[in-house]
Formats: structure tokens, sequence, C-alpha cells
């Protein structure tokens, strides 16, 4: 939905992700670290949620600090998976507080179903600002990142 008055892009739906300018798409789609890029997504959820629910800032730090940590073992697996696309992976998950737990997983959640979302618009995108084989690639290696990151909290 887009607001005339102030300018702002409001996402409620799949649908309105037509309104997200071409510069924000071309951002995802010419950056390589796919993980690092969701991921970085779910971090600013957290500490958005964790804000609004006015937690103090050592907690904040500290919780956003163990959510970083995790960001190793999946860039790892991103790694591995782009050497050997057929491989099992196994994510060490950090062990979290029951209540940052249920943010964590509702932030990966929201995150993915987010990303699913822009990557099925994207074969609507204009055909001079991406081939159909870059489309692919990109959509492919996100596919598999966000499945990675919904695995790793269900």
């Amino acid at each position: 939905m887009y607001d005339d008055d102030k300018k702002i892009i409001i996402i409620k739906s799949v649908d309105d992700l037509c309104f997200l300018p071409d510069k924000s798409i071309k951002i995802l789609f010419n950056n390589s670290h796919y993980v690092t890029t969701i991921y970085l997504y779910v971090l600013q959820r957290i500490n958005t949620y964790l804000e609004f629910k006015e937690y103090s800032t050592d907690i904040r730090v500290k919780y956003f600090n163990m959510c970083v940590k995790n960001l190793g073992s999946l860039v790892e697996c991103e790694k591995e998976y782009l050497l050997d696309s057929s491989k099992y992976f196994d994510i060490k998950s950090e062990k979290f507080p029951r209540d940052l737990k249920k943010i964590y997983k509702e932030s990966i959640l929201s995150t993915g179903h987010f990303f699913n979302g822009i990557l099925s618009t994207t074969t609507y995108l204009d055909k001079k600002l991406f081939s159909r084989e870059e489309k692919q690639i990109v959509r492919h290696n996100y596919g598999n990142t966000i499945s990675t990151l919904l695995n790793s909290v269900e």
C-alpha cells in the first residue's frame, strides 16, 4: 500500500511488493551473501520488537550478541551448500532464553515468508534489470537460504 501523504511504502501483502523501488530489489540481487542479507532483516525485526517492548539496552545488546553468534554456523552452512548442494547440514543453534527463543523464531518465520513473497514476484521484474538466468540463480540461492533458516527453528 502506498500512502501519498507521507510518501511511505507499507507492505501488508505480497501484492504490495510491486511498490518497492527497483533499486532495493537490485541490492538484494547484487549481493551474494544470502544468509547474511536475510539474517540482517531477522536481527532488525528482533531489535525492533525488543525496543518496542521496552527491554533495557543491556538485555537488547545481550540478546543481539546471542543472535549474532548463530550467524557463524548459518554462514558455514551457506558456504558448504554453495560447494555441494546435495550435502546435509547440521545447524548448531544457540541456546536462547525462552522469551528470545520465541521472538527469534517468529522473526525468522516472518522474514522468511516476506522474502518468499519477494522471490515470487521476481518473474515480473523488468527484463532490462535482470536476465532470466540471473533471476533463476538468485531465486534458487535465496530460496535455499530461506529454507535453511526456516528449518533451523522448526
